[in-house]
């Protein structure tokens, strides 16, 4: 692929705002030549972004009318624009209810909303930094935006709108005058990342951690770490690409880019460099960590304050983007001090002097590993552990065997209570006492019965770990 700016296509999508004018980059004009629609009545308000949830509606939007398997968004066309859409992009065909509405009409709003997104992401032009993996995607994401908004203006992700519909939605909330953008890409089923990469035009790429994740609907995790590469098929050849060298799926990544790739490591010894950028942890407690490599002139002291060694590597994508991006070193450095905390990854909060760690906005074999040793590294060795774990989703066949691995591993940290939510939890509970674990365990059916019997386990000095996959619903847990 060409760099953006060269290509025929780009200049086509380019907008007339580039010419001096007062236009606004979403115009009516503008949003209906990206998508191919023609407006009905144009909208009398100044577009200001996109909706497809009516209830979500701000003033200025556009809203999307969706139709899906549950719901036809043309039913709630009305609601949208009561609450303050400037138009809603419609199916050609669709009757609408009267005249004189400020209606887009379309082929396809799902595929209009993408096209409305390219557009707007090729007028604005920022440096793009994709970012796609099997676990630490959001977290890389937010701290790759952190350190790369000290230096310039920068954009991402909304929260996690990270598919076929939240996209469109992220990068029409790009500023005009956007500079950098980080904006990551999820999938769960093959296919799935090509037409995200097309809408997103990626400048370059960060690829996280690739494992067994929603491996159900794949054949292999070779098989996902290709589908992952899809991001690195997508940046041109100016680009670079962000890869862990110590990763068993390095090469299958490295492979799918002509870009120049930068090497992340975290490294145990001493030895020479062997990666662009490499961390040797000093304390994975509060993410203390030695940075050097080939690209970095001298050690460097580093502490992040975000415990586990899966979040020293996180630290390390997003240091090694931000340098790659031109944020000067004692920039990125500063930064890598202050990088913010995500919402259910690894929350931490002390309540009637109990600690709850809420890890629970999703899970995964990789993910769980991590969390367990994380909280064994923080938790104070005279505090109580008590772990309240459930079901990692979407594992197909594998599913028995990821979590009888996880109680294993909890036998080798060692613990005072472990909580097995639903059968998989019960799974986690056997491998566990099979594997030695001496301290008490509880099955429960579900979050709400977890939650009961916590309020009779609990006390002040533990420390409690929650996670789970995110359909499992430990992350509403009242404390």
């Amino acid at each position: 692929m060409k760099p953006i700016n060269d290509t025929a296509e780009a200049q086509d999508l380019m907008p007339d705002h580039r010419m001096p004018c007062e236009a606004p980059l979403l115009c009516a004009d503008n949003v209906a030549r990206w998508c191919g629609g023609h407006w009905e009545s144009p909208p009398t308000k100044v577009v200001a972004g996109l909706a497809f949830d009516s209830r979500e509606v701000r003033e200025g939007d556009l809203f999307a009318a969706l139709v899906s398997e549950k719901a036809d968004g043309h039913r709630y066309v009305e609601k949208a624009l009561s609450a303050g859409a400037a138009g809603a992009i419609v199916r050609e065909d669709w009757v609408a209810p009267c005249e004189g509405l400020p209606l887009l009409r379309v082929a396809d709003p799902l595929q209009a909303m993408h096209d409305i997104a390219r557009g707007y992401r090729l007028a604005v032009a920022p440096f793009i930094v994709g970012v796609t993996g099997s676990v630490g995607k959001s977290t890389v994401k937010t701290w790759t935006a952190a350190l790369l908004g000290r230096h310039f203006r920068t954009a991402a992700t909304v929260a996690n709108f990270n598919n076929n519909i939240g996209l469109p939605v992220s990068l029409l909330a790009m500023s005009p005058d956007t500079e950098k953008g980080v904006f990551e890409i999820g999938m769960n089923h093959k296919g799935e990342l090509a037409p995200l990469c097309r809408t997103l035009c990626p400048n370059a790429a960060i690829v996280t951690a690739i494992g067994p994740v929603h491996i159900e609907f794949f054949p292999s995790v070779e098989a996902i770490a290709d589908e992952k590469a899809e991001l690195l098929r997508a940046i041109p050849d100016d680009g670079f690409a962000v890869l862990d060298a110590g990763s068993p799926y390095f090469g299958i990544l490295a492979a799918a880019t002509k870009a120049r790739v930068v090497t992340v490591r975290v490294c145990e010894d001493s030895t020479a460099p062997t990666a662009d950028y490499e961390a040797r942890p000093v304390d994975t407690a509060t993410g203390s960590f030695e940075l050097g490599g080939r690209r970095v002139a001298k050690p460097t002291a580093i502490t992040t304050g975000h415990p586990g060694t899966h979040n020293i590597l996180n630290a390390l994508y997003a240091m090694a983007a931000a340098l790659e991006c031109g944020v000067p070193f004692e920039k990125v450095v500063a930064g890598a001090a202050s990088l913010p905390s995500m919402a259910m990854r690894f929350e931490r909060e002390v309540v009637d002097g109990v600690t709850w760690v809420n890890d629970a906005y999703n899970a995964s074999p990789l993910s769980m590993a991590a969390s367990l040793k994380a909280f064994a590294a923080t938790t104070p060795k005279e505090a109580r552990r008590i772990y309240v774990l459930g079901e990692m989703r979407e594992l197909g066949a594998e599913s028995r065997r990821h979590h009888d691995a996880i109680g294993a591993l909890i036998a080798s940290l060692g613990g005072d209570v472990l909580i097995g939510v639903g059968e998989a939890g019960g799974w986690i509970i056997d491998a566990a006492v099979a594997g030695g674990f001496d301290g008490d365990t509880v099955r429960v059916g579900d979050a709400q019965e977890a939650g009961s019997v916590l309020k009779g386990v609990v006390r002040p000095g533990d420390s409690v770990l929650i996670k789970a996959s995110h359909g499992v619903g430990l992350f509403a847990l009242r404390r």
